[in-house]
């Protein structure tokens, strides 16, 4: 699986990253990849998402705070690539059904827009949990805001209308 992972993604960087991950994450990146292998954009966003340090250790640090501060099950990098995963399999499943996302029927963006928008939802959903439970919705948008524009602006250098509506 891992050299199945290692031909989606060749950047060095996210291969000396990927050595630090737990074997569920390397599975679950590995399927996130496979799901996002027609969708160009959608990939390079998965990469940048995956090598950016810093939402890694907030997944990490909202997990440990859900499981040993609070007594939940996993809250951290795991959970948030598996949500993301069953996120696009749902976009996908909506789009094959003839369904338009906002962004399509507004007229503003593309499927793969929408589905680069999701990808981040899905995978910055409980950085809250850094703080505790309650409100933790609210907390992680709060927090994921830089790391957003961060990551999108890696990935969508000229693009600001892109950067605008993905976000």
């Amino acid at each position: 699986i891992y050299k199945s992972l290692f031909k989606c993604c060749k950047i060095k960087i996210y291969k000396k990253a990927i050595k630090m991950r737990s074997q569920k994450e390397k599975i679950v990146e590995a399927k996130l990849f496979e799901r996002v292998s027609k969708y160009p954009v959608c990939k390079k966003l998965l990469e940048a998402i995956l090598m950016d340090e810093e939402l890694h250790e907030m997944q990490d640090y909202a997990n440990n705070v859900s499981i040993k501060r609070l007594g939940f099950n996993d809250h951290g990098p795991v959970h948030m690539r598996q949500v993301t995963k069953n996120a696009i399999k749902m976009l996908e499943i909506l789009h094959q059904a003839g369904i338009l996302t906002s962004l399509e029927q507004e007229e503003m963006g593309t499927f793969e827009d929408s589905m680069c928008a999701l990808i981040l939802a899905g995978m910055c959903h409980d950085i809250g949990m850094m703080i505790g439970r309650q409100g933790h919705e609210e907390m992680s948008v709060i927090l994921a805001l830089p790391v957003i524009e961060r990551i999108l602006k890696s990935v969508f250098k000229d693009g600001l209308k892109k950067r605008v509506i993905i976000k």
